[in-house]
């Protein structure tokens, strides 16, 4: 299975309306924890590592235990400077900032 192919499978069976990048699974004796990756080759439906194995099991049911959801994040300095470092522009975080005291203002009102 692909996770990129099943992503809309998943989250229509468990009802979801966000979109996710990250899944905890068990499957066939492994359990961890995978991103989807659109770029991967159709060939490769899921990479397990050795590290993930943890029994032999013909279970060959994917099992997801957790997906991502989307959360809060908050810009610190050193968040800024790695972006940055990134190529992330500086007017990048100065637009943020504008749009974050904006909020603050319309709420104080």
């Amino acid at each position: 299975m692909n996770l990129c192919l099943y992503n809309s499978q998943i989250k229509q069976f468990l009802d979801i309306r966000n979109d996710f990048s990250v899944v905890q699974f068990r499957y066939d004796g492994a359990k961890g924890v995978v991103s989807i990756n659109p770029d991967m080759p159709k060939h490769i439906h899921l990479f397990i590592r050795d590290s993930m194995k943890k029994f032999h099991s013909n279970h060959d049911c994917f099992e997801v235990c957790k997906l991502s959801a989307p959360r809060p994040i908050y810009l610190n300095r050193q968040a800024i400077l790695l972006l940055s470092y990134r190529q992330i522009s500086d007017s990048s975080f100065l637009i943020l900032q504008q749009q974050h005291l904006l909020n603050v203002l319309i709420l104080d009102d």
